[in-house]
């Protein structure tokens, strides 16, 4: 905020007048007609009174450069109340002392700016107020020309008044935007820096610590819906151990994570449910417990918000048989069958097993080049097998590519589900790699097109998920998945990565050669990875909505950018149903387990409406690839 006027340097002429001022009794001549009273040796002309050879009294001093000087002169420099002009057009009225700008006075400069106020050593010192045309006003204390002290500044964007410090707000002030907002508090340099409040035109309002222009450190934000987060924020975000009072009442404490509730936490709901334990990609994942309002309470294992695996249920009214404990396994928050487990195993069993023959067929299966043409090869990746909804989503896009793009025998799908681990290979890091390099030995490396799709729950670390029923096995990093890329040879791609967090993969997996496409930025979640769901948020809008109506990848992809924001938006206004988190009544809620389907658990992130944001990035030369592809495909189907 510092806006500097330029000033005259009257003390120039002062040192010139110094330096001549031994030669004027020799310069002078009398006073005649226009003639003037004495010739600076820099050529300067001077009409007035002198005493003892010098400049002294009333008088005009002129240069051939237009500048000129009208006032009092004491011993050689001007002293006094004077007027003087630069060559530049600026004009100072004022007080002089010793040749300087010294007292009051006012500045009027070429460029329109004018200071009325306080000089000392030519420069602006003291009370003033200072008037930039286009930009605004200042009016306060000032030092060596610049805001110091106390001041207001009215300015096009804002208003400010409080402490400056070297032309900028540095202390304790008041910010005002004139688009609305305010923050009160304190500055270092013209940004946030100390305690403050900040209240943002549709009214969400930050109190606590700010560093560096940024909410960071121990403070409480409050949303235009009733939201409120208590606790350790990093720029902007709740980081560390916090509280969350969601706008129905429900509250989460414990740690956060980039805006997301995880490891170990307190969940307690407005209907007087209350949950202690891990809390994972938003939902309660893990060994924790759970109690209802009527006073049931489980303790056990859960897995996206339900009861999972081995748990005991402690009824506070026996049951009609008289038991009021139930313990054993439980899948998707209802009492499994006794005989689950073993079937389970035994499934588990036969999928390792079968796997590597699984594998094999399917690599084996895959169909060669076609000299001379662009061919698309599909592989698609079902990461987590705990939830349906990514296995149902590779299921759409292998059929609509192969009726669609031609894929059929030149389409790889990997996948963990429940419902087939005896009949398709398994989506494993290893699975990837192989299948990859399967691909890029069949294909022709440098003419078709390959695409790339992996839908899954992702980390703020940028890993996805892979999670086979019952085994255990290495998450893929966007590194990982970057090297094995490279390592297949395969130059033309595009990559859909459908996770949380997926913006993280595009910096790892982006080349000349390759389209990218995220679900969602690289620190935000994507939404609608429910167990029934047929489709994420994205897999939806991209897929179904988008994709049959558009003539590029990259025109579906700003269709469904656009269908996803709506859709989100809608959520927060509650207009798309759903509940939030375990016991939040959604359209998947079972039993006691509540809501696997109503939502994450409510984000902490300081935001009316959080929007996935999903992200795009195109190669310089892919475009030109993907062109000719479809040109070719429009060809064959006429």
């Amino acid at each position: 905020m510092t806006h500097r006027l330029a000033l005259p340097r009257a003390a120039s002429a002062a040192r010139t007048l110094l330096a001549g001022a031994a030669a004027l009794a020799l310069l002078a001549g009398p006073a005649a007609g226009a003639r003037p009273d004495a010739v600076l040796p820099d050529g300067a002309t001077y009409h007035g009174q002198l005493r003892d050879g010098r400049l002294h009294g009333k008088g005009r001093l002129a240069w051939a450069n237009g500048a000129w000087y009208e006032g009092a002169f004491e011993r050689g420099l001007f002293e006094g109340a004077g007027q003087h002009r630069t060559s530049a057009g600026a004009l100072y009225r004022g007080s002089f002392r010793r040749g300087l700008m010294d007292g009051p006075g006012r500045l009027a400069g070429a460029d329109g700016a004018v200071y009325v106020g306080q000089f000392a050593r030519n420069e602006f010192n003291g009370v003033g107020r200072k008037t930039v045309p286009g930009r605004g006003v200042y009016a306060g204390q000032f030092r060596d020309g610049q805001y110091h002290g106390l001041g207001q500044w009215s300015g096009a964007d804002e208003r400010y008044a409080g402490q400056f410090r070297r032309g900028r707000p540095h202390g304790k002030g008041v910010m005002r935007y004139n688009a609305g907002g305010m923050f009160a508090g304190e500055f270092a340099d013209g940004v946030f820096h100390g305690g403050g409040r900040y209240e943002k035109a549709d009214g969400q309002t930050f109190v606590g610590q700010f560093v560096r222009g940024a909410f960071t450190g121990q403070g409480e934000y409050r949303g235009v819906d009733g939201m409120r987060h208590t606790g350790l924020f990093v720029d902007w975000t709740p980081h560390g151990r916090g509280k969350l009072v969601d706008g129905r009442g429900d509250s989460y404490e414990g740690l956060f994570e980039q805006g997301e509730p995880g490891g170990r936490m307190r969940y307690a709901g407005r209907d007087g449910s209350v949950y202690t334990g891990a809390i994972k990609y938003g939902k309660f994942d893990g060994h924790g417990v759970l109690r209802w309002p009527n006073g049931d309470r489980y303790t056990g294992n859960f897995e996206f918000g339900l009861p999972e695996g081995e748990g005991v249920m402690r009824y506070a009214k026996a049951r009609a048989d008289g038991s009021t404990e139930r313990k054993g396994l439980w899948r998707n928050g209802e009492p499994a069958d006794p005989g689950d487990q073993d079937r389970a195993g035994a499934a588990v069993e036969t999928a390792i097993y079968t796997q590597r023959a699984l594998l094999d067929k399917a690599l084996a299966a895959l169909l060669p080049e076609r000299p001379g043409a662009i061919d698309m090869y599909l592989m698609a990746v079902g990461g987590d097998g705990a939830q349906e909804v990514f296995r149902r989503e590779t299921d759409f896009v292998r059929a609509q590519f192969e009726r669609d793009y031609g894929t059929a025998g030149r389409s790889l799908v990997l996948v963990n589900s429940r419902n087939t681990l005896a009949t398709a290979p398994l989506a494993t890091v290893a699975g990837i790699g192989e299948g990859l390099a399967a691909l890029g030995a069949r294909m022709d490396r440098d003419n078709d097109i390959l695409f790339l799709f992996l839908t899954s729950h992702g980390s703020p670390g940028h890993e996805l998920a892979l999670q086979p029923p019952g085994v255990a096995v290495r998450q893929l990093a966007a590194a990982e998945l970057g090297r094995q890329l490279r390592e297949s040879g395969i130059r033309w791609k595009v990559v859909l990565v459908s996770a949380c967090y997926a913006g993280g993969f595009i910096d790892h997996l982006k080349d000349e050669h390759t389209l990218v496409i995220t679900a969602a930025r690289r620190d935000r979640t994507s939404f609608g990875c429910a167990d029934q769901n047929d489709f994420t948020y994205f897999g939806r809008a991209f897929f179904k909505e988008a994709l049959p109506h558009s003539a590029s990848f990259t025109e579906a992809f700003e269709k469904a950018r656009a269908l996803v924001r709506k859709w989100e938006a809608d959520d927060a206004m509650g207009d798309r149903g759903g509940g939030g988190g375990v016991g939040g009544g959604g359209d998947g809620n079972k039993g006691k387990g509540g809501g696997k389907g109503g939502g994450k658990v409510a984000r902490g992130a300081p935001a009316k409406v959080e929007h996935s944001e999903p992200q795009m990035h195109q190669g310089a030369l892919v475009g030109k690839q993907l062109a000719a592809w479809r040109a070719q495909l429009a060809a064959g189907a006429k």
